[in-house]
């Protein structure tokens, strides 16, 4: 698998990542072994950034079910019944009584009207009249469609496009946090790969320190140099020993930062395996870099979607303020019998059709609602338009970071060389008696300052390569 990890399958699913953990050292105490790529593993798995957004994304998901609900049909019962039994002094009184069953299905259709069947039982029963009992039945079958406001299929599915939207800003946001953190957990592993090589690079120093030391206090009683040689030399000593305690708080916190991007406790016992500084290259393609980045960035897709679902509200809100013009009619078979088994027969029919108009004076809310809509589209316009902004300073400043990295390399690369040339003078020197140990010390603090330079430099390079590939949104090709 390539260095450069993070790919389609860990930007869509980082939670299916699998935590890689090593055997206890020899030591008997539990500790990581860490690859660069074993810490990116474990970063898409633990973080807490992408288990937010993870979960974030997961949040909104049901929403287009339940958006989709809307278009699930109803099934609805209802039974009455009733009884008239008045009290009056009059010969002619009606006492009745009446049962009546109804069934029906709604349904909701994409084009913003209303689909209803619905069938009757009823059994009527008045002493009085003859027959006594009637019964009766009906199936009807009726709709409602607006043809005018509320009568567009994207108003009927709005909300379902809604819900669409929001999970792909969802996933957006999630393969934008993965970003973030890849890069982040480069940037981490590399610092501490530089601090832990900065401490072997002042070690070395030490022992350098310790040998002229040992050479200054030899010649001294040789006579060939002065007590000031074996004190400048001390003096050297003491200031690399003071510049490790340094280097080894500046790891203490470079592990620190590590274990927290990792979203491993911090202070864990850890190794790093890749130890080696080392950068390779990569052709500069500036232009070609920021078209990528403003195509793939998920802070512009996002914006891209906002926008989307903003011109659907425009097109809804326009809709609003329209007259409400509804098509109405029905249709419908039954039959009145003196008992229920007949009534079933269905043998008449009826139908209607018509048209329903309304307009509200003014129309202040719906027109006050598209103005609304219509500057919230002009501001995610200029949303968008500042963020592409955004992304291109980001990868100028990765590809200058580059150039500069690049340069202090090359430069750094010759100091060192000139330093330990300078060095072996100086101790040749030193050692007839020719000079004091002051050109060697000044030889030497080059050296250390140079190779520590020349590390900081190379991890610069890393780290610049690790943002520019989050301002791209996409892993470099392989070199």
């Amino acid at each position: 698998m390539s260095a450069r990890f993070f790919g389609k399958a860990a930007l869509s699913c980082p939670l299916l990542l699998i935590l890689l953990l090593f055997p206890a050292g020899s030591d008997g105490a539990d500790r990581l072994r860490l690859t660069l790529e074993e810490s990116l593993k474990i970063a898409l798995e633990k973080n807490l950034q992408i288990r937010i957004a993870t979960l974030s994304r997961e949040a909104v998901k049901p929403e287009i079910r339940r958006a989709e609900s809307i278009f699930h049909p109803s099934l609805g019962v209802s039974f009455t019944a009733a009884g008239d039994n008045p009290a009056s002094d009059l010969n002619a009184v009606s006492r009745s009584e009446s049962q009546t069953a109804t069934g029906f299905i709604s349904q909701q259709l994409p084009t913003g009207g209303l689909l209803l069947l619905s069938t009757d039982i009823a059994r009527d029963r008045d002493k009085t009249d003859t027959p006594p009992t009637v019964a009766s039945s009906d199936l009807t079958v009726s709709i409602v469609q607006p043809l005018l406001r509320g009568g567009r299929v994207y108003v009927a599915t709005r909300p379902i496009r809604d819900a669409e939207s929001d999970v792909r800003i969802e996933e957006a946001r999630l393969r934008g946090a993965v970003l973030r953190v890849v890069a982040a957990t480069r940037r981490a592993y590399y610092n501490v790969n530089l601090a832990e090589n900065v401490i072997e690079v002042i070690k070395t120093a030490i022992k350098r320190d310790e040998a002229l030391i040992e050479a200054s206090e030899a010649l001294l009683k040789a006579g060939l140099v002065t007590t000031r040689d074996v004190i400048s030399a001390q003096v050297s000593l003491t200031k690399d020993s003071e510049r490790l305690v340094t280097a080894e708080a500046e790891l203490e916190s470079a592990r620190n930062a590590l274990f927290d991007v990792l979203g491993l406790p911090i202070g864990t016992e850890a190794e790093l395996l890749d130890r080696e500084v080392r950068f390779e290259p990569v052709p500069l393609e500036l232009e070609q870099w920021i078209d990528t980045a403003v195509k793939e960035r998920p802070e512009v897709l996002e914006l891209e979607q906002g926008l989307a679902k903003s011109a659907l509200n425009i097109r809804v809100a326009r809709n609003s303020v329209l007259p409400q013009v509804d098509l109405t009619g029905s249709y419908s078979r039954g039959q009145t019998s003196t008992t229920v088994a007949r009534a079933f027969g269905l043998r008449g029919d009826a139908w209607s059709a018509g048209l329903v108009f309304s307009i509200p004076l003014g129309n202040v809310a719906a027109r006050a609602g598209l103005t609304r809509a219509e500057i919230e589209h002009m501001r995610l316009e200029e949303q968008l338009l500042q963020q592409k902004r955004v992304v291109e300073l980001e990868v100028r400043g990765a590809e200058i970071k580059l150039r500069r990295s690049l340069s202090r390399i090359a430069a750094l690369g010759k100091i060192l060389e000139h330093a330990k040339n300078l060095n072996e003078v100086a101790k040749e020197r030193f050692a007839r008696g020719m000079a004091t140990n002051l050109d060697i010390t000044n030889a030497q603090e080059d050296i250390l300052n140079a190779e520590t330079d020349l590390l900081e430099a190379m991890v610069d390079y890393n780290t610049g390569l690790a943002e520019l590939e989050a301002a791209l949104a996409r892993p470099l090709p392989a070199r």
